[in-house]
């Protein structure tokens, strides 16, 4: 990556803050200012008031109408959500998908065929490369990350039920395991070398609004 620090900042709309309504989540995605650089970073965590530069994509959660909105009130993070990440020019680069869960949540990430295949109707042809799973565990947070394993291609168009494949074709690559309350999470690979960490910055309720979520990869 061009950036080794990325500051993930939401867009809160007015209902949000004041009333506490669900809305679609959108994001800006910036580089640091503060942490912005081509040699080797410290394994120190960033202070909250690392600053954001200018923005190089955006995230935006798919709308799914009115029964939507109401399902989100109703079953708030078990909910089923799907959010595109977007270059500036707003082309889609990954597609993240979350199925609905009860308890332990399963997160897949997804990018077009051969990074530019579509339809010949103009439709995405989206290959699912990644899943995140939430592992319960009554006092911590714990997140096993994969990767698909091999060549072996798991696709689909945007339109049509989306896929849900065995843990068995991937791999996995990192896991997450910190206190519940953290707001600091290290990526550990099977060697237990940190390889990233996400670091959720709180920056008074004018910017957490925006709950800035700042992660740096160490290679």
């Amino acid at each position: 990556m061009e950036h080794h620090t990325l500051v993930v900042e939401r867009q809160m709309e007015m209902l949000n803050i004041f009333v506490g309504f669900e809305q679609s989540n959108r994001y800006t995605i910036s580089p640091s200012i503060s942490y912005h650089t081509n040699q080797c970073i410290s394994s120190t965590i960033p202070p909250a008031g690392n600053e954001a530069g200018a923005p190089v994509g955006y995230i935006a959660e798919e709308p799914k109408g009115f029964l939507g909105t109401m399902a989100r009130q109703v079953f708030a993070t078990h909910r089923p959500f799907r959010a595109v990440v977007m270059d500036l020019q707003g082309s889609p680069i990954l597609w993240i998908r979350r199925p609905f869960a009860w308890i332990n949540s399963r997160m897949y990430v997804q990018r077009l065929k051969e990074f530019s295949n579509y339809t010949a109707d103009g439709e995405p042809v989206l290959d699912t490369f990644a899943e995140v799973q939430q592992i319960w565990h009554p006092w911590r947070r714990r997140y096993d990350l994969f990767l698909r394993e091999g060549q072996r291609r798991i696709l689909s168009t945007a339109s049509e039920p989306q896929p849900e494949p065995e843990t068995s074709i991937f791999t996995q690559f990192a896991k997450v395991d910190m206190g519940l309350l953290s707001w600091h999470f290290r990526l550990f690979d099977g060697r237990s070398d940190e390889i990233a960490y996400i670091d959720r910055a709180f920056r008074g309720f004018g910017r957490e609004v925006g709950l800035p979520i700042v992660g740096r990869s160490r290679s």
